[in-house]
């Protein structure tokens, strides 16, 4: 689920993006509804993001989607041919790139 509240901070260290470029796309995703930021209440100083629960919703549709193409590039292929594409899967990057990562709680 995506439902972890975190700071700019983390999105910018994740996404390894300068603080400016990060905020301008944060209040843009704010004015456009898919975010809230939310003063946090242990640090007056600094806002929490969460996400729109529609945008949950939307994510999660797709993240299905994906996990069916993924299960289709497989189907037929040997347990030897599944083994050497799995080291360029994504599921094996160490230091995800995309901003939804920053949010997954597992």
């Amino acid at each position: 689920q995506f439902i972890a509240p975190v700071g700019d901070a983390v999105v910018e260290n994740v996404l390894q993006l300068r603080r400016a470029t990060v905020s301008g796309v944060l209040q843009t995703m704010e004015k456009n509804h898919l975010i809230e930021r939310l003063v946090d209440e242990n640090d007056t100083r600094s806002k929490k993001i969460i996400l729109n629960p529609k945008v949950i919703s939307s994510f999660e549709g797709h993240f299905a989607k994906i996990k069916q193409m993924e299960q289709i590039m497989v189907e037929g292929l040997t347990n030897e041919e599944i083994e050497v594409t799995i080291p360029i899967h994504p599921k094996k990057i160490k230091k995800p790139k995309n901003l939804l990562s920053v949010f997954r709680k597992d």
